[in-house]
């Protein structure tokens, strides 16, 4: 729980230092946090985006993986545990097929343009799909 709560505290420091506007609602789960920030975009609009920690182990396909953090100004040197790309890109096949947000769209036009995945890969990415599917 104090872990917890040093996250939380870090990325609120962070946002408000960084001259986001916090939404008020934040919600706190067992399993899950969640901080809505706005901010002025490039066109000069305010654009928001959601954070969402999530602290469950669920069942996954694939192992996570530990990658070093870039320096934003936040944390220098943390390693942290994440899902596997091949996975996140199946989850995102999922969302693709379900909702088609243009945000679902150009993440499958990065994926694609990017040429991040080989031929393999993206049978993985294909069966984790499936695998978020059911």
């Amino acid at each position: 729980m104090e872990t917890r709560k040093k996250i939380n505290t870090l990325l609120v420091d962070y946002l408000e230092k960084n001259e986001y506007r916090l939404d008020r609602e934040r919600r706190t789960h067992h399993a899950l946090d969640s901080i809505k920030a706005y901010y002025k975009n490039a066109g000069g609009n305010t654009d928001s985006i959601k954070i969402e920690i999530n602290y469950i182990l669920r069942a996954h396909v694939y192992d996570p993986i530990i990658i070093k953090s870039k320096n934003y100004g936040l944390i220098k040197d943390i390693e942290i545990r994440t899902l596997d790309p091949i996975e996140i890109y199946g989850s995102k096949l999922v969302a693709l097929m379900s909702r088609s947000t243009p945000r679902d769209l150009y993440d499958f036009f990065y994926m694609i343009n990017s040429k991040r995945f080989n031929e393999e890969e993206i049978q993985k990415i294909k069966k984790c799909a499936v695998f978020y599917q059911l």
